[in-house]
């Protein structure tokens, strides 16, 4: 895969730059941020993976094609398959708060345009380092609470919360 899309720690971080790459019916800049996100929380938390690997798995599990882009189900499964639990959390407040103290884990949101996912991990002081979120910045370090005032529209948030092991 080129390496465009990818910071220099290996996060896929700009998921524009995924044009040609399909998922679906339809190519990875368009509706592949659910595999991203899959693909971005599995390797921040040590799981050795390959994108091309969950891009290809995730993309056998699309219903229609991926027009509607990916189920959570399909995330947490493939999360699942991988060793990382998550509790599923619904509406924005409750899954704010739980996303606030979480290890780290996967955000559906409305990102004011289209539905998105983002994964995030803990990083110091309280902050997260929120991937494939600003394509200007190879590291998007902020609080959960400036992501949400920044990013965050709409009422409709799932979060995929990672469990403490």
């Amino acid at each position: 895969m080129d390496k465009g899309g990818f910071s220099s720690d290996g996060y896929i971080v700009d998921q524009k730059q995924l044009l040609g790459f399909p998922y679906g019916r339809y190519s990875s800049d368009w509706n592949g941020c659910g595999w991203i996100a899959a693909y971005n929380l599995l390797r921040s938390q040590g799981r050795d993976v390959s994108c091309e690997e969950i891009r290809r798995e995730m993309s056998d599990r699309l219903r229609f094609g991926g027009f509607f882009g990916t189920s959570v189900g399909n995330v947490r499964s493939c999360l699942r398959r991988r060793g990382l639990k998550t509790a599923l959390i619904l509406g924005k407040r409750r899954a704010l708060s739980a996303a606030s103290k979480a290890p780290g884990g996967v955000l559906r949101f409305h990102d004011g345009e289209y539905p998105h996912y983002v994964a995030f991990s803990r990083e110091r002081d309280g902050l997260c380092r929120f991937y494939n979120a600003d394509s200007e910045e190879e590291r998007y370090v902020l609080s959960m609470e400036d992501f949400y005032r920044i990013h965050v529209t709409g009422r409709f948030v799932r979060a995929l919360i990672l469990n403490k092991t």
